[in-house]
């Protein structure tokens, strides 16, 4: 079982070392889904702005893919989260990769 840095904090309950297992491995993956999302939605809107489309064209067709994922998640997932906190990061991102340079292989 983990055990805080300061011994003296009589509030500290042990987590069973499942449950921590459990979590740092849905970190993890959380992390490593988000990183992936990250590099391929920038890789999209450097393609598709390399092809002359638009910020507000490019964000439409993001907002609408992220809407169809939400769908079709929260269909099996009751607790699926917000689609709007969803939408409104892919939005930034969107936003953030158009406006930054593409990297040069």
């Amino acid at each position: 079982m983990t055990t805080p840095d300061n011994n003296d904090d009589e509030s500290f309950v042990p987590v069973p070392a499942t449950l921590e297992h459990a979590l740092r491995r849905a970190t993890s993956r959380t992390l490593t889904s988000l990183a992936f999302l990250r590099r391929t939605l920038r890789e999209h809107v450097h393609g598709e702005r390399g092809k002359g489309r638009s910020l507000a064209e490019i964000d439409v067709e993001v907002q609408a893919l992220t809407l169809r994922a939400h769908e079709e998640f929260s269909a099996t997932t009751p607790e699926a989260g917000s689609r709007d906190d969803l939408s409104g990061q892919m939005t930034k991102w969107t936003e953030l990769y158009f406006r930054t340079p593409s990297k040069k292989p």
